[in-house]
């Protein structure tokens, strides 16, 4: 709790203009740790891409969320590739999980891709666990 987790990710730039990748963050979601209490609003919350709906400020939500994610920004040149080193930090004991990324392109596109995560291969009866 409290210590930041972190991922670095790869991003390329396979035109040949400059592109402005802003509100690069982690998409997470968070889940209380059994026997404490939940969020005022009920159910395990998600980090929404685009700040959710809402009067109250994206910080107040992560807060009640569990957890805080930080954004980055980063322009790339035509046929770039950058490592940009993406954080978040649990703020409450539970079970966070971070699903992928998001990101703002260019200022008005919104983009977000999942992280592929290979599971493992059930093992064939009889085999040993060797």
């Amino acid at each position: 709790m409290g210590e930041p987790v972190g991922l670095d990710v790869e991003l390329a730039n396979p035109l040949q203009l400059d592109l402005s990748v802003s509100h690069l963050r982690l998409v997470c979601s968070w889940e209380p740790a059994p026997g404490s209490a939940r969020s005022p609003d009920g159910p395990p919350a998600a980090a929404v891409p685009g700040g959710g709906s809402g009067s109250s400020t994206p910080r107040q939500q992560q807060a009640q969320q569990g957890f805080q994610v930080h954004e980055e920004g980063v322009t790339l040149q035509g046929g770039e590739r950058v490592v940009v080193h993406l954080r978040v930090v649990p703020l409450r004991p539970g079970t966070l999980q971070v699903a992928g990324v998001a990101w703002l392109l260019n200022g008005t596109a919104h983009g977000q891709a999942a992280f592929r995560i290979p599971r493992p291969r059930p093992r064939k009866p009889g085999s040993s666990s060797k």
